[in-house]
């Protein structure tokens, strides 16, 4: 895949973007046994996502034990390393604070693709066939809701999402059969985003084998993309585990 991390700042905070570009794939169904990835839910009707525009529902905070158990479980790899990529994935949080929305960053190149480029002359800050333009972390969300009301569908797919940052577009590598329903899942609680994360690395065996294994530059290559090193986001991953192996070690003994 190609792919590109980004971060925009924000008041000195910084926001990365993972898995931008798209998953294609012809089964409706995630191939996992694991209890942590769930087939896929169709929708008879388009689920109403209007509330984006003003604040989510009260979203379930938080993962149990058991959550981040299966998960470990299913991709072979441990809780510590499914928490670092959350840590280094949205430092923020996967909800916004005031809002209970989830997380997004709005990717002005995808919609312009998405749209056929039809916005692209009069709305270049969100239609543009140049990636960038992100803006401050506040900037996203605005975005997106101008994006939404030329074309609902193109701009749900063109941002990325939660705590993972899963591009909407990539809806059915993680889990779901439309973005609608993608989205709808991860305004309600946070263990729907590790469930469209386990879904997604699963998805792609390298993703996958490059987590277990702690392949650090090869997991950001191919989440992230080739410019992961601008970022340094293979580094910042090895120093995040590093610190929650450390914090998670028993006190040495004198």
């Amino acid at each position: 895949m190609s792919l590109l991390a980004n971060r925009v700042p924000d008041g000195g905070n910084q926001f990365w973007r993972a898995n931008p570009d798209p998953v294609v794939r012809m089964s409706p169904r995630v191939q996992n046994p694991s209890a942590a990835s769930q087939p896929v839910a169709r929708s008879e009707a388009l689920p109403d996502l209007s509330f984006l525009s003003r604040m989510s529902l009260n979203p379930e905070r938080g993962y149990s034990d058991e959550n981040l158990a299966d998960a470990a479980s299913a991709l072979g790899a441990s809780v510590i390393l499914i928490k670092t990529v959350i840590e280094v994935e949205t430092p923020r949080g996967a909800f916004e604070a005031s809002s209970g929305r989830p997380t997004i960053l709005f990717e002005r190149h995808y919609f312009s693709e998405l749209a056929g480029r039809r916005y692209d002359i009069e709305y270049p800050s969100i239609s543009n066939r140049v990636r960038g333009g992100y803006d401050k972390y506040s900037a996203q969300y605005p975005k997106l809701e101008s994006a939404f009301a030329l074309d609902k569908s193109a701009a749900l797919k063109s941002a990325s999402w939660g705590a993972f940052q899963i591009m909407g577009r990539n809806h059915l590598a993680a889990g779901h059969a439309t973005v609608e329903d993608f989205v709808l899942a991860l305004t309600r609680s946070e263990a729907a985003h590790l469930t469209a994360f386990t879904a997604f690395v699963i998805d792609s065996p390298a993703i996958n084998r490059a987590l277990r294994e702690r392949d650090w530059a090869g997991f950001a290559r191919r989440y992230n993309g080739p410019a992961y090193r601008d970022n340094a986001y293979d580094t910042k991953l090895k120093e995040a585990y590093d610190r929650n192996v450390a914090a998670a070690a028993p006190p040495a003994r004198r």
